[in-house]
C-alpha cells in the first residue's frame, strides 16, 4: 500500500469522525431543548441537591430518624410538615435521606452495570462485526443466569450488598446494548447517554420494590420499606404511603422523561 493510498485512508477516518462528532452535536442540540428533557434534568438536578446534604432540608440527623419517639403516626405538623410514622420518626427527613440512598444505589449500580458492559460488550461488539455471530447467542449464558437466579440472590444475600448484585445481574443489559452498536466513541457515548437514564430509573424501582417486599437492611432507609410499614395504617395515618410513594415517582419519572427526550434515533427530524 502506497502513501498516498495511506493518507487518502487516513483523511476518511478523520471525515468520518468529524461527521459523527457533527451529527452527535446537532442531536443533543434538539434533545436539549425538548420539555421531556428539560423537566428530567430539572427532577435529576433536585435529586442530586436533595441527595448532597439531606439535612440541608431537615432538622433531624440520620441517627434520631432512626430513633424511638413518642407521637407515632401524627398528623402533619409545624414540627412535622409530612406527619410521623411508627416510633414518631419524622417522616420528612427519613423521605429525604430515602432519596439519598435511593440515588446512590441507582448510581453505583449504572455504574457497576456500564463498566462490566463494556468489558464484555465492546468485544462482542467487534466480534459481531467480524465473524457476523448475534449477540443474542453470544449472551443467552447470562439471560438465562439472571433470569433464574437474581430471585435467589436476592432474597438470599445480606440485604445491604442487594445494590452490588443489581449492578451486577445488570451488566447483561449493557452488554447486549453495546453488542448491537457500531463499534466506535461516538456511537458508545449515544448509547451511555439515551440508556443510562434508563437503567437509572428501572435500579431505583427495583431497588424501592426489593424494600417494599421486605429484603431491606433495617438500618438504611428504603421508601419502598417505608411504604410497607405504613400501608397496614393507610386509612389512619395516609400520609406514611401518599409521601414515600410520590417520591418514589418523582425518583422514577425523572430519568425516565430523561430516556424518552434521548432515545430518538439522532436523525430523527
Amino acid at each position: 500500500m502506497d502513501k498516498n493510498s495511506i493518507k487518502n485512508e487516513d483523511q476518511v477516518l478523520v471525515d468520518t469522525s468529524k461527521s459523527n462528532i457533527s451529527e452527535f452535536a446537532i442531536y443533543l442540540k434538539k434533545r436539549l431543548l425538548s420539555p421531556y428533557f428539560i423537566v428530567g434534568i430539572s427532577i435529576l438536578i433536585f435529586i442530586i441537591t436533595i441527595s448532597v446534604n439531606p439535612q440541608t432540608f431537615t432538622p433531624y440527623s440520620y441517627a434520631e430518624l432512626n430513633g424511638v419517639f413518642p407521637g407515632s403516626w401524627e398528623p402533619p405538623s409545624p414540627q412535622h410538615p409530612l406527619g410521623t410514622i411508627k416510633f414518631g420518626r419524622d417522616l420528612l427527613g427519613r423521605i429525604l435521606y430515602g432519596i439519598q440512598n435511593s440515588f446512590y444505589t441507582a448510581s453505583l449500580g449504572v455504574l457497576i452495570a456500564l463498566v462490566g458492559g463494556l468489558l464484555i460488550g465492546i468485544p462482542m461488539s467487534f466480534i459481531n462485526q467480524k465473524l457476523t455471530i448475534s449477540s443474542e447467542r453470544m449472551l443467552i449464558l447470562f439471560y438465562i443466569y439472571t433470569l433464574v437466579i437474581f430471585p435467589v440472590l436476592i432474597i438470599a444475600s445480606i440485604p445491604s450488598y442487594n445494590i452490588f448484585i443489581i449492578g451486577i445481574l445488570l451488566i447483561p443489559i449493557f452488554a447486549q446494548i453495546f453488542a448491537k452498536t457500531e463499534f466506535n466513541l461516538t456511537e458508545f457515548t449515544k448509547k451511555i447517554l439515551i440508556y443510562a437514564p434508563l437503567i437509572f430509573g428501572f435500579i431505583i424501582l427495583l431497588y424501592s420494590f426489593i424494600g417494599f417486599l421486605g429484603f431491606s437492611d433495617p438500618t438504611t432507609i428504603n421508601l419502598g420499606y417505608e411504604i410497607q410499614l405504613s400501608r397496614v395504617h393507610v386509612y389512619d395515618a395516609p400520609w406514611g404511603v401518599i409521601f414515600p410513594g410520590i417520591a418514589v415517582f418523582i425518583m422514577i419519572i425523572g430519568p425516565f422523561l430523561l430516556y424518552a427526550s434521548l432515545q430518538k434515533n439522532p436523525s430523527t427530524k
